[in-house]
């Protein structure tokens, strides 16, 4: 297990072996218990967060997030911006905002890694966690639907979707 943070609370996450590749993310307890958090479970504590803090802002503080990771390495991915935005709210919710941007971050870096059947790279990188999260803060359509709607579809309709919200990479890394 590769840590990633240790909270306030003595939980952490950790990047592990699963069950397609060595990139996936585990939540650790105070008893040394892991799972890996389900994107149906933090998509719903994301909406709780921006029904109290507001969707727009939890979006903008979540593509900053998004911004930071630009490579497969995790050192050149910026955690720290993850501090920086949770300072910004209240101090009951900031480690509840911790943990939740912080597994963000590690799926988001987690996805740049993913290599399909093992050896052909995404094309998507992290783009399917923020059309997932668009979908649901901006549309407005419910977590299930925000996590799930991609499931089986071909990755050029996805990239399609992307370019239509406003988010692609550039045509070199295509």
């Amino acid at each position: 297990m590769r840590e990633i943070k240790t909270f306030s609370d003595g939980t952490s996450l950790g990047w592990g072996r699963g069950a397609i590749d060595d990139w996936c993310v585990y939540y650790i307890d105070t008893d040394g218990s892991k799972n890996p958090p389900l994107d149906i479970e933090y998509f719903s504590d994301l909406l709780s967060i921006a029904e109290k803090y507001g969707r727009e802002r939890v979006y903008r503080d979540f593509v900053v997030i998004y911004d930071s990771i630009s490579s497969k390495n995790p050192k050149e991915c910026k955690i720290e911006v993850i501090e920086e935005i949770v300072s910004t709210y209240l101090p009951e919710d900031q480690l509840f905002v911790n943990k939740l941007f912080t597994i963000l971050w590690a799926a988001m870096v987690s996805e740049w890694n993913y290599m399909i059947r093992g050896k052909i790279p995404t094309k998507l990188q992290h783009r399917i966690k923020r059309l997932g999260v668009y979908t649901m803060l901006i549309k407005g359509k419910d977590p299930e639907y925000s996590a799930n709607f991609m499931k089986n579809m071909p990755w050029y309709e996805i990239d399609e979707l992307c370019i239509e919200d406003g988010f692609n990479i550039d045509s070199n890394n295509k």
